[in-house]
Parts: C-alpha cells; structure tokens; sequence
C-alpha cells in the first residue's frame, strides 16, 4: 500500500493509519462519526495507530470510498477483520 495518495498530498494521515481506522470502524460496527468520537476518546488506540490527531468523519468516508475501490483493499479489510472475530 502506498503511504500517501498522492505525492503532493497534504502529510497529515497515511493510507495505512486510514486503513487501520477502517479496519477499526468494521470491527466494532461504527458508522464515521462515531469512529471520530472513539478515537477522539481512547488515546490509546490514536496512539497504536500513529494518529498525531483524529481525521474528521468526511476524510474516513473519502478515505473509505477510495481505498474500497481497490479489490486488494477490500481483501486486506475483510481479512482484517475476521482475524478480529
């Protein structure tokens, strides 16, 4: 997986970090902005992801949308997630 989208990119999250929150949102069952609220409320989980902050909701969705497109992705995050189970 790439680090970031695009080599401009603004460098605030990585694809892995985001992929790791999704992976996160699927597991506990969330929708996005309960997910932000988690993470805004476990420093402990922010921290083992490497988050220097919490995504606003709209960037897991856009993250979401554009990672899920990618068959690979949507392998690694259903496999993810059933290693969780």
């Amino acid at each position: 997986m790439r680090r970031y989208w695009h080599h401009r990119a603004p460098k605030k999250f990585t694809l892995p970090q985001l992929f790791a929150c999704l992976v996160l949102k699927e597991f506990l069952r969330l929708d996005y902005r309960k997910l932000s609220a988690v993470l805004e409320e476990s420093p402990s989980w922010t921290a083992a992801i490497g988050l220097a902050s919490v995504p606003h909701f709209t960037t897991f969705q856009k993250a979401a949308t554009r990672l899920l497109e990618s068959r690979r992705v949507q392998r690694m995050l259903d496999h993810s997630v059933r290693m969780g189970q």
